[in-house]
């Protein structure tokens, strides 16, 4: 998939995707019930618009150069990988209204692209990938996005 199509489903398609999984009780894999999930994503559109900036980077910067070259690639991340940022336990939920939860990503997912318009070249701090253009930005959200709603899309 394009990086243009994915911000396109980005922007148009994925909050309808989420809307559509009903608020499941059970997940697929890991610890985070569906409020936490949908504001984890949240805390990551909020980064990649500079709501939230990070100062360091926490991979091994010899790691990165090939951490972004993965954001290139169609692979997408396994499921229970790992955010070496994230505890064994997830967040308490601070807000417990879905509707008002899936409004507020797509906000965020709005204000990302506004954001990138805005401002020429601009690069914003991932603290596990590390200084994200816009394409790398929309690659990495594409790819946390569609890992979280497979998390809780049932299986058949």
């Amino acid at each position: 998939m394009t990086t243009q199509e994915q911000k396109e489903y980005l922007l148009n398609q994925l909050v309808n995707d989420f809307r559509s999984l009903s608020q499941p009780a059970n997940t697929n894999w890991g610890k985070m019930n569906f409020n936490q999930m949908l504001e984890h994503l949240l805390e990551s559109c909020k980064n990649a618009s500079g709501d939230i900036i990070y100062e360091n980077i926490y991979s091994p910067e010899e790691r990165i150069p090939a951490m972004q070259a993965f954001l290139m690639t169609d692979k997408l991340f396994k499921p229970e990988t790992k955010n070496s940022m994230m505890g064994e336990e997830p967040a308490p939920v601070n807000n417990e209204n879905t509707n008002e939860l899936f409004d507020e990503l797509q906000s965020q997912l709005n204000r990302f692209y506004e954001r990138f318009q805005q401002v020429e070249n601009l690069v914003v701090r991932n603290p596990i990938f590390g200084d994200l253009n816009e394409e790398l930005w929309t690659r990495l959200l594409y790819k946390h996005c569609i890992h979280h709603l497979h998390q809780f899309k049932p299986t058949i």
